[in-house]
């Protein structure tokens, strides 16, 4: 018998005939012929086929002739084809990479072809169909670029032992592959400037053996990858440059043995990586999500996490997911608030996850930005303790990367200057958090006031403060009213040395003293009559104890001056806080 021509080519049922008389065919060929013209499915065995039968045989090229409207002695009805447990080969070439090819076919009416094996590749590409569904099949490929279908199935056992590729299809309705099988290497499943007007439905017991490639794919509906498996170690699931109107699961048992990439996606819902174990890079550069980005309850994710120039509305997560990535690119990533914050949310929790950046980012190239950001939403939310600790350590950095990388001066004065500044910027840390704690100001001169008093209480001990008065100093060398013994120190006025000074003299006293010399816009009288002595009353030679109490005494009215102007500044708002 003549080989009938290439499938493009067929237009009559005389090519198909085994014997003269055109009368015989083989068996599922006939009972499927006459199943179609009366509009009903036609099963062929209850289960799919493991291997080639005379009586579950059905040539590929006679199924696309069926495919492309049969002819007035096959008629094919409104209700289309629907056939089960079939095994469709070639009949002249089996194994030719044509297939099954219905290219080009525009029967606009539904193809099932259900638990049928196909162990050669699936040709729609170009094809008008109201419905296609493969659910349980088994084919050796599926190529339906340009295919034009209300729905596509892969589901429900369907296995593809090489790629399944569906670039530029239009299917109104969704792409089912729940449960679903595709083994092509290096890509499983590809899906590229395609329009689906329903949901991709890749979840529950999905396995992917290459890469899952959904690439500038316009989706009305949502992708549900919740406990999709996909083993390829390099390009796992890209869905990038996509705009998906619902959400995105990667949930729930979500595998991915390589990347994810959803770089330049538009989610128009929530994006939930909840449950979902990654071990390649998640990649959200310039992802856009209008819902909320769940984070949150992640099984392992131990790659890096890009959130760079990410824009989400809002964010959901917990320490231990965040924890998991080795690191994560924060840069320029946007978002408007929390949601279910946890416990313990305090700024060292905030600032633990903005130390997840890589460590250049921290130090010698240093990104202010997540700081920024991060401050500004805990503002907006209303903890501003929180915001506040943020805002500090981002100064804290910003000093620290200053001071490593000063910027080249023109002449020696300029890199002073510099150098200066950035001492300044490093004190102001230190004493008044960059002015967003101008009470620590406070606490640090009350400290020195009271170490201050210890350091007067001893040296007046040891006779080491005196009188300032040369007439009481005189008096008590001579032969004066006060005794000569109260010269080697003053600050003993018990009996009568305390009876013998002038009633309007000062007594003194450690802690007012040392008040009175750290705070500069008080007059206790205290320095105008005490003071350290510098030299012994009776050798005239250097009083070591003195000299060095007369040093810390300098030092504290200096810091007092310097704690007291950054208190008023930073509280005056004089000291730049942002």
């Amino acid at each position: 018998m003549t080989a009938p021509p290439p499938a493009a080519q067929i237009y009559s049922l005389s090519e198909f005939w085994l014997d003269q008389k055109k009368t015989k065919l083989h068996p599922a060929e006939a009972a499927l012929m006459a199943a179609v013209a009366r509009g009903e499915p036609c099963e062929i065995a209850a289960e799919r086929p493991d291997e080639k039968q005379d009586d579950n045989f059905i040539r590929a090229e006679f199924l696309a002739f069926l495919a492309r409207g049969g002819s007035d002695e096959a008629p094919v009805t409104e209700k289309g084809i629907c056939l089960s447990g079939a095994w469709i080969e070639r009949a002249e070439t089996p194994g030719d990479p044509d297939g099954l090819d219905m290219s080009g076919a525009q029967l606009r009416r539904n193809l099932v072809i259900c638990a049928c094996t196909i162990p050669e590749q699936v040709r729609l590409s170009g094809a008008h169909f109201s419905a296609v569904d493969f659910g349980g099949s088994k084919l050796g490929g599926l190529i339906a670029d340009g295919l034009t279908a209300y729905n596509l199935v892969l589901d429900e056992g369907f296995e593809a032992t090489d790629q399944v590729k569906l670039d530029s299809a239009a299917i109104g309705g969704s792409l089912r592959c729940t449960n679903g099988t595709f083994l092509g290497q290096p890509l499983a499943l590809s899906c590229a400037s395609a329009t689906i007007g329903g949901n991709i439905l890749i979840a529950s017991g999905f396995e992917a053996s290459g890469e899952v490639r959904i690439f500038r794919t316009q989706i009305t509906g949502e992708v549900n990858a919740a406990g999709a498996t996909i083993t390829a170690e390099d390009l796992g699931l890209t869905l990038n440059r996509c705009k998906i109107a619902g959400d995105v699961y990667l949930t729930k048992g979500f595998s991915c043995a390589g990347r994810v990439n959803l770089g330049g996606t538009h989610v128009g819902a929530d994006l939930s990586f909840t449950g979902a174990k990654i071990n390649g890079d998640v990649r959200l550069y310039r992802t856009r999500v209008d819902g909320t980005f769940f984070w949150c309850d992640v099984s392992e994710a131990k790659a890096k996490l890009n959130l760079t120039s990410a824009t989400m509305e809002t964010v959901n997560m917990d320490r231990p997911s965040w924890e998991q990535p080795s690191e994560i690119l924060m840069e320029d990533f946007t978002y408007q608030a929390f949601t279910s914050l946890r416990e313990g949310c305090e700024g060292t929790f905030w600032i633990s996850w903005l130390e997840r950046q890589p460590e250049r980012y921290l130090s010698r190239d240093f990104r202010p930005q997540p700081y920024e950001q991060l401050a500004k939403v805990l503002s907006a939310m209303g903890h501003e303790d929180e915001a506040r600790q943020v805002k500090i350590e981002r100064r804290r950095r910003q000093a620290k990367f200053n001071w490593q990388n000063p910027p080249a001066a023109a002449s020696p004065f300029g890199r002073i200057l510099r150098y200066l500044s950035n001492l300044w910027e490093y004190v102001i840390g230190v004493l008044i958090d960059y002015g967003h704690t101008p009470g620590k100001a406070v606490l640090y001169l009350i400290f020195m006031i009271f170490l201050g008093t210890g350091v007067f209480w001893v040296a007046a001990q040891q006779g080491a403060i005196a009188p300032t008065s040369p007439l009481i100093y005189n008096q008590a060398r001579g032969d004066g009213t006060i005794p000569k013994d109260c010269a080697a120190n003053w600050t003993r006025l018990a009996g009568a040395c305390k009876t013998a000074m002038p009633a309007e003299y000062s007594e003194f006293d450690p802690f007012w003293y040392s008040m009175d010399v750290a705070i500069p816009l008080i007059n206790l009288r205290q320095q105008e009559d005490w003071a350290p002595r510098v030299t012994n009353y009776e050798t005239g030679d250097r009083d070591w104890l003195g000299w060095w109490v007369r040093l810390w005494e300098w030092g504290e009215t200096l810091a007092g001056w310097l704690l007291s102007l950054l208190f008023v500044s930073a509280v005056g708002g004089l000291i730049r806080r942002e």
